[in-house]
Parts: structure tokens; sequence; C-alpha cells
């Protein structure tokens, strides 16, 4: 078994964590700073979808899973 070397930048809203595996690999993944972002629902697009403006770049996939609750 070999060592994991672990990098960890956390900001205000996201943290971003960088591993290298044993073998030297680089594992990536941005995660939310807190269990919260904000925004505004700009339009409804359909029965269960909506745009909402205000919020951080993200990349293609990064909500699923999440629960949308309005407040």
């Amino acid at each position: 078994m070999g060592i994991w070397r672990f990098f960890i930048d956390t900001g205000g809203t996201f943290t971003d964590c960088l591993a290298l595996t044993p073998e030297g690999e680089e594992r990536r993944i941005k995660v939310l700073s807190n269990a919260a972002l904000r925004g505004v629902v700009a339009e409804v697009t359909g029965s269960a979808r909506v745009r909402i403006e205000g919020l951080p770049e993200t990349g293609d996939g990064f909500f699923e899973g999440y629960e949308l609750q309005v407040a």
C-alpha cells in the first residue's frame, strides 16, 4: 500500500480538493463549502424545472443528488 497525498483549498462558496494516488494519478473534486447556495428563480421552465440566476459557475452534473428548497 502506498501513500495518498491530499491538497484542500476551502473558499467562501466552494472547496477544491486534489488527491494524488500512490501511483501518481490526480483526482479532483469541487464541493460546496457549506450546505446552501442562494439564487433567484428567474423562470419556471416546466412542472419540475426552474432557471436560477445568481449561482456561481459549476460544471455539468454538479447539482445531481441535491434537493431544491424554496423558502
